[in-house]
């Protein structure tokens, strides 16, 4: 609405006569501040039935009511203190929740200005704006009904100060020549970059994988062991036996089938035996298990469908660029964006021919194990390596701990046999001068009663030397049992 005493203009270029008002308040009322439909919109809707002869039919307003109810508060003089003069009513006329959060974003550039970042915006400057920046701007271009009532309110002589921030923003930012499709070619140009650089790890790893599955000698012989390990147990059996090849998901199968005892799988004695004759066949690194789990996250699908995306809209951009016209001598969108599609078209060609060649090596690999690339993608085909990589990294580890186990228990039980060993030669070694000490017997006397008692006397220490001798022997004999069954028990 436009000042007191006077009916709001009608926009410049609109269609049909703008409505004419009845009556005007006689003082200075406060403002409504709708948002007003521009004339043009008018057509098709409830209002384009309504007579716009400015008499209210059927219903009489409350003029002099309404002017009373909303009529400005008159500052009231103090002598006391001088007050400044009253602050002027802002006018808001773009979306509120719009305007709120423009204002937001424009205080990230308080110190550019209004003109610095409206200008930079037009001259795609991507060092001022990043992706994000970008993003915003694109969703604060005005919309035509935005433009009309900035339009409006300037043609009816409304006082710019009196704009709010985000309108003070919005109406130079409208004037930029073919804003939308300026932004749209700024919004590639700041996405370009990281967006290849999200797909170029993808395509690396799915050429690494894939050549690592292919080409490694490891893989190569433990699958020859596992066909003939296979075809053994099978042999005789006219639907499972003499089996040229096997499907991927055999691997996984390998440690269903148990040992008679139940305590081992066919996986746990194919890498025993192949421990035991070629262990550098399941030396398999930590960087080749992390390959594999690189592998198994990568989508194929996606990666393409990313690739493709970008290839396109750069099509788009290309085509709508050269449509921009220059504007004035400060206009420097023609000549960064085409540095810019100089530079994105060699590296786009560049990424897809890695892709190109990266799918190749992926297609053929999987071909190779008699599986369809179209039907298997590298989620589930290399989930199976890195199941297959890991468990045997994990069960040769799982072995070597058993055999050193085995190993520390058979040198204790080596070295308590050597202890006792020492302890038998060191009891035997004690034993035989005790016995060559033993007494031999009396001398007989002169007479037969004297040489009678001699020889008891003799035979007592025979006995006694002899029953000594034989404890003697007892105690060593004992010893050298004990170290017998130990010995016998290694």
């Amino acid at each position: 609405p436009g000042p007191p005493g006077r009916g709001p203009p009608g926009p410049p270029g609109g269609r049909g006569a703008p409505a004419k008002v009845e009556r005007a308040p006689k003082e200075k009322v406060k403002p409504f501040n709708w948002k007003k439909m521009p004339p043009t919109k008018i057509n098709g809707t409830f209002f384009a039935s309504l007579d716009n002869s400015g008499e209210l039919k059927d219903f009489k307003l409350d003029f002099d009511g309404l002017e009373t109810k909303f009529a400005e508060k008159k500052k009231e003089e103090k002598t006391e203190e001088k007050k400044g003069p009253p602050k002027p009513v802002i006018v808001q006329i773009i979306d509120p929740k719009v305007a709120q959060n423009l204002n937001i974003w424009i205080s990230k550039y308080k110190k550019l200005g209004n003109e610095a970042v409206i200008k930079s915006a037009m001259n795609i400057d991507a060092e001022v704006f990043d992706q994000g920046a970008v993003n915003a701007l694109i969703t604060f271009i005005p919309t035509d009904d935005d433009i009309t009532q900035l339009k409006d309110f300037f043609a009816g002589e409304g006082d710019p100060s009196t704009l709010g921030s985000a309108e003070q923003f919005m109406w130079p930012y409208s004037n930029v020549p073919q804003l939308s499709e300026r932004l749209k070619c700024f919004k590639y140009l700041v996405d370009f970059d990281p967006k290849k650089k999200d797909l170029e790890p993808d395509i690396l790893r799915l050429f690494e994988c894939s050549e690592f599955v292919k080409t490694d000698k490891k893989i190569e012989k433990i699958l020859e062991i596992v066909l003939h390990t296979g075809n053994f147990l099978n042999a005789g059996n006219s639907r499972l036996g003499a089996a040229m090849g096997f499907h991927l998901e055999t691997l996984a199968k390998l440690h269903d089938t148990k040992t008679t005892d139940n305590k081992q799988t066919v996986f746990d004695i194919i890498i025993e035996m192949i421990k035991d004759q070629k262990p550098e066949l399941v030396a398999f690194t930590k960087a080749e298990s992390e390959l594999m789990d690189d592998g198994a996250r990568i989508s194929l699908q996606t990666v393409e469908a990313e690739l493709n995306k970008l290839v396109k809209e750069f099509s788009t951009v290309s085509e709508l660029a050269p449509n921009i016209k220059h504007h004035d001598d400060e206009d420097l969108f023609q000549e960064r964006f085409t540095k810019f599609t100089d530079r994105a078209k060699k590296e786009l060609d560049d990424l897809e021919a890695n892709f190109k060649k990266a799918n190749d090596n992926y297609s053929s690999v999987v071909t190779l194990f008699g599986e369809d690339p179209k039907a298997m993608g590298p989620e589930e085909f290399f989930a199976v390596w890195k199941l297959f990589v890991s468990k045997i990294m994990e069960t040769s580890e799982k072995i070597d701990v058993e055999r050193e186990k085995k190993e520390k228990e058979r040198k204790r039980e080596e070295q308590k046999l050597k202890k006792e060993q020492e302890a038998l030669a060191k009891a035997t070694k004690a034993a035989e001068p005790a016995a060559a000490a033993a007494p031999a017997g009396g001398d007989g006397g002169d007479d037969a009663k004297g040489g009678r008692g001699g020889a008891r006397r003799g035979r007592g220490g025979r006995e006694a030397g002899g029953r000594g001798g034989r404890g003697g022997d007892g105690n060593v004999q004992d010893l050298f049992a004990k170290v017998q069954g130990t010995s016998k028990k290694m």
